[in-house]
């Protein structure tokens, strides 16, 4: 896990606590950090934590939409 993560470009100390959630089963808040850090935002702005791999996505989307249309 943390080779991938290293590999998508997180920050070791990212690293370091989206794998220590991972490991105490704490996946919605990894998931949650590993959004914030592949998307540029500060941790926690979503105000909630993933919760579903389609809430990923969806939140993700609506990310994109509203950088392109600002464009």
């Amino acid at each position: 896990l943390q080779q991938l993560l290293k590999n998508c470009g997180i920050h070791k100390d990212n690293i370091k606590n989206i794998v220590n959630y991972a490991s105490n089963n704490h996946y919605n808040k990894a998931c949650s950090i590993f959004f914030d850090c592949m998307h540029n935002l500060p941790e926690g702005v979503l105000g909630e934590f993933i919760t579903h791999p389609n809430e990923y996505f969806d939140e993700s989307r609506k990310l994109y939409s509203r950088s392109s249309s600002k464009k």
